[in-house]
């Protein structure tokens, strides 16, 4: 059995889904959108709400060259971007390279610091000083955003390994 094979497997076995549109095999599914297309909203991938854009895959000599993107859909928030470019040679991954454009709000509340501290304040009874603002919305953005950059590279992964 192909490792690239056992790997799909594993990420497939991971991929969880849920709500009444959703399907048991949204990676395959995002797999298929990323290679032939169309452009898809909405699939639920390793815990995490995602936008798959089709690809281009350039062949170039012995290399194949595959650029996509990916958006993180995020709630009550502009969507992060994802573009990703995978070079392969034959079956192997020589590189792959993601860059993210990030969009959400969470960033943007750092200029209501006393307003959010105050609100802290009196929902939960515990003060929070000005200088610690910036940091507790830090420590709130990744509980709200949990571990999407990581998912990110196993769904690009999976879309490399697919591509023959």
């Amino acid at each position: 059995m192909k490792k690239s094979f056992l790997i799909l497997m594993v990420l497939s076995l991971l991929t969880t889904a849920t709500g009444p549109a959703a399907r048991a095999d949204d990676l395959s599914y995002a797999i298929q959108i990323a290679l032939k297309g169309p452009d898809t909203k909405g699939l639920e991938i390793l815990g995490h709400d995602w936008n798959v854009k089709h690809a281009t895959v350039l062949r170039q000599g012995s290399k194949t060259i595959i650029f996509g993107r990916l958006s993180h859909r995020i709630r009550f928030s502009l969507d992060d971007q994802l573009n990703y470019t995978i070079v392969k040679r034959g079956d192997t991954i020589l590189s792959q390279e993601l860059k993210i454009e990030r969009r959400n709000n969470f960033e943007s509340l750092r200029s209501f610091s006393a307003p959010v501290s105050v609100a802290i304040a009196a929902t939960t009874g515990v003060p929070i000083p000005p200088s610690a603002v910036g940091a507790t919305l830090n420590m709130l953005n990744g509980v709200a955003l949990g571990g999407w950059r990581d998912a990110a590279a196993m769904i690009v992964r999976a879309i490399g390994i697919s591509v023959h």
